[in-house]
């Protein structure tokens, strides 16, 4: 299906729902463009610049449709509206209310649904139903009624049950083939905003490796479906299908943390490594014996270039343990351009909703397609790694690559498009863009910079992806006019410095931010890499090491406040004696004054 169309080499960016549903409805089955959406948070403006860097469109452009009621809207979709831009795409003119003229449409074509799409009129996430329901030519069922509830919270099977049984009646209206796989519709794509754990007596299992098995009850073990769920804000949900639809992998990184003896050395980082370059992928490894957590950090350090992520550890939600060593969320890499990730590791997506999670900084750093676990799932639960590179490098979609299939259900879920597929760029043509009046937002842009309108500006570099100009214009702005530094100006500069690798700028930055941004998480996390990095070094010439231990000691970060502190007081016994180290704890236990917050101080300090 990707092979029969071409892109346009233009990201559109859109701020409300009925511009979003008339950019996509204006696809068609041969021609079409990415659509992000820009709800004015730091986090959909990262994301979009994030997915420029990817895409490398000649033109960014904004476009609001001449019928848009305004900025917003996203919880309350008109369904009608999102099925009549589904069938435009497929050339059903004019669209109407009956189903069955899709469905002819692609009967004529020959075209035969991979699967179907599920979410609901009010749910956010159906950003993310339409594009994907477009793209590969899916019906969208569109639920009345599903679990309340958010991604981090647990169903009971019954409400799984129930679940299913609404999508296989939903399955059962397309009047496609459905029951096994190899018929119809083999795959399902939840775009919802409801839990993806399911509790079990005291444990729990996955949702998306529930659904998609007739029956009920947890102990089936052939499906008829292989299933993703996205969850998300509008524009996050955007971002992770326009991601899987239309970026391409060119650079793989593989993290080894496992030690080489039996059953580890089945998830052998090197033999995927093999697997991922014989695709055509440039891959960078650590595995054996550089793959404890000072290579990890050292690599993160700087921002990851990858567009596939595979990573061996053992640990919690909280925490990954390497080989040696152990890494906490604040440890993730920055990643330079949208990825997908196979995350060997129990726990990580307990709560991938929670930035204190590892599975939630990932999908705060970028990640669109994740394949991990709930909950405690056994490594022989997850398919090798090299397995899993092998499938994917063949051209098997996400979802079925990463399962270990004729098991009960299980505890490994996905969370992303299911038929997300590696493979070659997709070809660009120069057809016009089929909207009218979209604005290509650097017009201007200069003379934005000369009238002093900062904000404008770096904004505008950001979302064309040109972070080299932004750190340029920051080493000036810095110096010569620190009051150019508005709150938003300084965190643009500070993560742009960071991504072209820029450490002391990046530390020039944090020392002017105001209180309100140097608290922000990825900020703090940007200051703590580089601190890695510069105190790695046996002497730090990028800036006198007291002054950054003592920057580091008023930066602790309260989702990981013991390994932080053990940090910095490791570091101050080093810098000023050991019999400052009391003093230093005490200024932290009236700052941090939670029951946590006091416990976690008390384990930093070895009581």
């Amino acid at each position: 299906m990707r092979d029969q169309v071409k892109y346009l080499p233009v990201v559109v960016i859109v701020s409300d729902a009925t511009s979003y549903i008339e950019a996509v409805g204006s696809w068609s089955r041969s021609v079409r463009f990415p659509v992000l959406i820009d709800d004015g948070s730091p986090s959909s403006r990262e994301d979009i610049a994030r997915f420029v860097r990817s895409y490398a469109p000649t033109k960014v452009a904004r476009w609001t449709s001449p019928s848009s009621n305004g900025p917003g809207a996203f919880e309350a979709s008109n369904t009608a509206k999102i099925f009549a831009a589904l069938q435009r795409v497929w050339g059903v003119t004019p669209p109407g209310e009956d189903a069955t003229l899709l469905a002819r449409k692609w009967k004529d074509l020959g075209h035969e649904p991979p699967g179907i799409v599920v979410t609901q009129g009010n749910d956010k996430a159906w950003t993310a139903a339409l594009p994907l329901a477009a793209a590969w030519g899916q019906p969208i069922v569109f639920l009345e009624k599903v679990p309340a509830g958010n991604i981090d919270w647990s169903l009971t099977i019954e409400e799984a049950d129930a679940l299913e049984m609404r999508i296989e009646q939903g399955a059962v209206a397309t009047g496609l083939p459905f029951s096994s796989l190899g018929d119809t519709l083999d795959s399902i794509t939840l775009c919802l905003n409801t839990a993806e754990r399911i509790k079990k007596d005291n444990e729990f299992v996955a949702l998306s490796d529930r659904i998609g098995r007739a029956g009920q009850g947890l102990e089936m073990k052939s499906r008829w479906a292989w299933t993703g769920h996205i969850f998300g804000s509008a524009a996050q949900s955007a971002y992770r299908a326009m991601s899987s639809l239309f970026l391409h992998p060119r650079r793989a990184w593989i993290f080894d943390g496992y030690p080489d003896s039996n059953p580890w050395n089945l998830y052998d980082g090197t033999k995927a490594k093999t697997i991922v370059e014989q695709a055509g992928l440039i891959c960078d490894l650590d595995d054996t014996p550089a793959q404890g957590s000072r290579e990890w950090r050292a690599r993160a350090s700087q921002p990851v270039t990858a567009d596939l992520i595979l990573v061996n550890s053992k640990g919690n939600n909280d925490f990954f343990d390497l080989e040696p060593g152990q890494c906490k969320p604040g440890d993730i890499p920055f990643l330079t351009r949208p990825a997908a990730l196979h995350f060997v590791h129990s726990w990580s997506l307990l709560f991938p909703g929670k930035r204190e999670s590892v599975g939630g900084r990932w999908f705060e750093r970028g990640v669109f397609a994740y394949a991990g676990s709930v909950h405690e799932p056994f490594l022989q639960a997850f398919t090798p790694t090299p397995s899993v590179a092998g499938r994917l490098m063949s051209g098997a979609p996400f979802a079925p690559s990463i399962r270990v299939e004729g098991q009960p259900v299980w505890k490994i879920a996905v969370l992303g498009d299911p038929l997300y597929t590696p493979g070659p760029a997709v070809p660009r043509v120069t057809d016009p863009l089929p909207i009218d009046g979209a604005k290509a937002i650097d017009d201007g842009l200069s003379d934005l910079l000369k009238a002093d309108r900062w904000e404008q500006g770096v904004l505008i570099l950001k979302l064309t992806g040109r972070d080299a100009d932004i750190a340029k214009l920051a080493a000036t702005l810095v110096d010569a006019k620190p009051e150019a530094l508005t709150p938003s100006v300084v965190r643009d500069c500070l993560l742009a410095a960071f991504r072209v690798g820029n450490h002391a700028l990046v530390l020039k930055l944090y020392a002017k931010a105001p209180a309100e941004v140097a608290r922000e998480g990825d900020i703090l996390d940007c200051l703590w890499l580089v601190a890695y990095a510069v105190l790695a070094k046996p002497d730090a010439t990028i800036i006198e090491t007291p002054a950054l231990v003592r920057l580091l000691k008023d930066s602790l970060r309260t989702d990981q406040l013991e390994s932080d502190a053990k940090a910095v007081a490791s570091l101050w016994a080093k810098q000023f004696g050991t019999q400052t180290v009391d003093g230093l704890f005490s200024e932290w236990n009236t700052k941090f004054t939670t029951k946590d917050q006091a416990a976690a101080l008390a384990k930093a300090r070895g009581k």
